[in-house]
């Protein structure tokens, strides 16, 4: 889904991004497993408002680059 975002824009475009964390459940924050991602996913698509009434928003980020034909953008997902 994001190369497929990064396709419809134009090299050198600014891209602008805003990020919010959230935690689901209760105790120390771990990596989720892609069955776990998909889960959150479904429930997001079905419920607009999940992420806001059913977990903890821990943080926002905000950050911008601009499109490069050089740089590879994969996303990443750390913890």
């Amino acid at each position: 889904m994001f190369n497929c975002f990064l396709e419809d824009l134009d090299i050198g475009q600014e891209i602008k991004v805003r990020a919010d964390a959230f935690r689901y459940g209760k105790g120390a924050s771990t990596a989720a497993t892609r069955e776990e991602l998909g889960y959150m996913k479904m429930r997001v698509d079905l419920d607009k408002d999940f992420l806001k009434d059913r977990c903890e928003k821990v943080d926002t980020a905000r950050f911008s680059f601009k499109l490069s034909p050089e740089q590879t953008y994969q996303p990443e997902m750390t913890m």
